[in-house]
């Protein structure tokens, strides 16, 4: 899915995309990289599919990355869902990510 964010530095919106943490085949976050949730042990759950946002400038860069069930196939669940550590704050890169 084809989405805008916005560019804190020039305060500019710049394309994005909201894609399957498997096609992309990017290393998905953890805590150790200073995220709240370990992305990449939770992605490997049964049931669970994992959505990554990149920015077209920097797209080997996971700006937020949500982690979807749907439960007893009728209930959509956002199991784990969060935006970036350099995302977060008053001195963030992007902002629009969630």
């Amino acid at each position: 899915m084809d989405v805008k964010i916005l560019k804190i530095a020039g305060n500019v919106l710049v394309d994005a995309k909201i894609s399957d943490a498997k096609l992309l085949k990017l290393n998905l976050p953890s805590v150790a990289d200073g995220w709240r949730f370990n992305f990449n042990k939770h992605s490997k759950k049964k049931g669970f599919e994992t959505y990554v946002l990149v920015s077209e400038e920097t797209s080997e860069k996971i700006e937020g990355c949500l982690i979807f069930e749907m439960k007893e196939k009728i209930e959509p669940y956002m199991a784990y869902v969060e935006i970036a550590p350099h995302n977060q704050g008053t001195v963030k890169e992007y902002d629009n990510v969630a």
